[in-house]
């Protein structure tokens, strides 16, 4: 390749992320970045708490703890470290870590493709960087794990073609870390234990006995990072809760065989992304993408093309030429994401998509530069369709950078995004869902009761809409009946909540919002036991024991008015005040005016002393109000 060249596609690529991704620096934080930079402790912490985050799971609350990513948190930590909760930096490093992936990849395909002409791995960066599926990892923050998965398995990968070409042990040593690092960010590049082999034998001018102790040593690395991990964690913890409406193919029970037409169905569809990224979407799952079987049309078309093409791709590796790598690598790297080894969730995203779609990109530019050259006789190949290669890459620019650019204004912030795409996600029923929370967050913010009352609406319009395309979900029914409490619609509350716990949906606030909804109904008797039930199903659950108290007096039960008022003095000793007002209030509408029973009580269970006793005793005789 020309220095010129060389030189020039550096400061194009350069110039090209920051055209396409500048807009991006704006947004703020959308979807699941607030798990791993807004409101995380442990990144909160900055570098001091980079050792807890490598003995602890990547997400850990109190419903589940699942995964481990290190690496990319500890990223996180240093940059809050430096910059706080900043949307800008954090958007900044997003667009500089896919910039270097770009520089890099350049890099790397220019010295795999050394026998090749200069233009391919031009052409194949340039179609890797302005393809508009990369959008999410580029502005989903979240996505950075994505981003340092990938970039860390080039550098693997590079550092094993150095060791396969100078046969210098150091090599190899640096590759298994730099995958060590790539996996402890991301598993999404496991597949490169395969990928790496396939890079030697096509370009390494590797014998099967180096490639082989090159895998040996990956996986030496892989079996030290599993060691480690279960060495630093705790086993007994909650794994992720896998949800029907994320994919259907967690709960179903099927096995291999009946994954196989959804496997073929998901590759195809992740090809008519990257053949037609339109539309553009935060999330997918069921039912906009259905769980294809042996009967679906669309999985019986991904076979007659996949089939016969990875035919060909095992026929032709003898060969290695470029097409056949770029066919081997995607059909390795999106094995990972297709259903069949094991379920995805959410069954299709972008996000999935970003380490197969290089594949896909050397694939496209080993035609487009058949297309504009010419092989010589003596093999030499010479550009001779000049004015075909600017028109394609002026029409791709162009249309790519309106794209791209258009949305990465939607990543603006949730509610944003989500907006955006329900025009397109009638049949998600997590997406509907997703956004349903995210106007109800936005309706408790609101400051004008009609803003406030419109959020609501299309809060329960787009619940509605979830719950027709999967009615078993609880938490949606719960949160339904939430809204029509606000809006006063108290025996639809009512109904929506019995329902919620019908789906196994039941925690003390739950059981809370029933009891208010039915006071409000005039269900009394309804209202002291769903109270009950809250304090049982959570005992520090404070609100209930005050609504539960006053329903007891109300009911003339004072006895178990005052045993529950005696339970939560105990319980909540940052509340005793309160506590002990509310029952000194019952004991002077009971008794009269200067009553000393609640003290006594309080005196007779051990929970004030004597000295205590006889200054609010005095207090009362003195005409101090407690």
């Amino acid at each position: 390749m020309p220095k010129n060249v060389r030189l020039g596609a550096y400061l194009g690529i350069a110039i090209l992320c920051f055209v396409f991704y500048g807009n991006s620096l704006r947004n703020g934080y959308a979807m699941d970045d607030h798990y791993v930079i807004k409101g995380n402790q442990k990144v909160a912490q900055g570098i001091k708490g980079i050792p807890n985050i490598f003995t602890s799971r990547y997400i850990e609350n109190d419903r589940q703890n699942f995964v481990y990513r290190p690496v990319t948190l500890a990223a996180f930590a240093i940059e809050y470290e430096l910059f706080g909760e900043n949307p800008f930096a954090s958007h900044l490093i997003n667009l500089l870590l896919y910039l270097g992936t770009c520089l890099f990849l350049f890099f790397l395909l220019s010295r795999m493709f050394i026998n090749e002409h200069w233009l391919l791995p031009v052409l194949v960066v340039g179609l890797f960087l302005i393809h508009p599926i990369h959008t999410e990892v580029v502005n989903n923050v979240k996505s950075r794990d994505e981003l340092l998965s990938f970039l860390f398995a080039l550098l693997a990968m590079n550092s094993a073609l150095s060791f396969a070409r100078s046969r210098k042990f150091w090599h190899l040593l640096l590759a298994a870390l730099l995958l060590g690092i790539s996996l402890l960010a991301k598993l999404s590049s496991l597949t490169f234990f395969a990928i790496i082999p396939l890079v030697l034998y096509f370009y390494g001018n590797a014998n099967w006995k180096l490639i082989v102790g090159v895998f040996a040593a990956l996986l030496f690395t892989y079996v030290g990072i599993v060691l480690g991990k279960n060495a630093l964690l705790d086993a007994e913890v909650k794994s992720r809760e896998l949800l029907f409406m994320e994919n259907p193919l967690f709960l179903e029970g099927d096995n291999f065989l009946s994954r196989t037409p959804m496997a073929f169905y998901s590759i195809g569809y992740y090809l008519k992304l990257l053949v037609a990224p339109f539309p553009l979407l935060f999330y997918y799952g069921y039912d906009h993408v259905p769980i294809a079987g042996w009967n679906n049309i669309w999985a019986w078309l991904s076979m007659l093309i996949l089939i016969p093409t990875g035919l060909y791709t095992l026929w032709k590796l003898r060969t290695r030429t470029v097409l056949v790598f770029g066919l081997a690598y995607f059909f390795i790297t999106i094995s990972m994401f297709s259903n069949w080894v094991r379920p995805a969730v959410g069954i299709i995203a972008e996000r999935f998509v970003y380490i197969p779609s290089l594949g896909f990109c050397i694939v496209l530019g080993y035609f487009l530069l058949k297309l504009v050259t010419k092989k010589a006789d003596d093999g030499t190949v010479t550009l001779t369709r000049k004015p075909v290669l600017i028109a394609l890459s002026a029409l791709l620019l162009i249309s790519s950078a309106v794209h791209v650019m258009d949305r990465n204004l939607d990543w603006k912030d949730e509610i944003t995004l989500t907006r955006n795409d329900a025009k397109h996600l009638k049949r998600s029923a997590k997406a509907n869902a997703l956004l349903g929370d995210y106007l109800l967050i936005e309706a408790n913010k609101a400051n004008g009761e009609t803003q406030r009352k419109n959020l609501i609406s299309n809060a329960l319009f787009y619940y509605q809409r979830s719950l027709d395309v999967y009615f078993d979900n609880g938490a949606v029914h719960n949160n339904m009946g939430v809204l029509n409490y606000e809006l006063g619609n108290y025996e639809k509350a009512i109904s929506f909540i019995n329902q919620a716990h019908a789906f196994g949906t039941i925690t003390g606030n739950s059981y809370y919002n029933l009891g208010s909804a039915q006071i409000n109904s005039g269900d009394t008797e309804g209202a002291i036991l769903s109270f009950e039930s809250s304090i049982t199903t959570d005992p520090n659950y404070a609100n209930s024991y005050n609504q539960l108290i006053q329903l007891y007096y109300n009911s003339q039960r004072y006895q178990e008015a005052y045993e529950l008022n005696i339970r939560a003095f105990r319980q909540f000793p940052g509340q005793r005040e309160v506590i002990m007002r509310g029952g000194q209030q019952m004991a002077e509408a009971l008794y009269g005016a200067g009553s000393t029973f609640y003290f006594d009580l309080l005196l007779q269970q051990g929970l004030i002393d004597a000295s205590t006793h006889q200054q609010y005793v005095s207090a009362l005789n003195g005409g101090v109000e407690e």
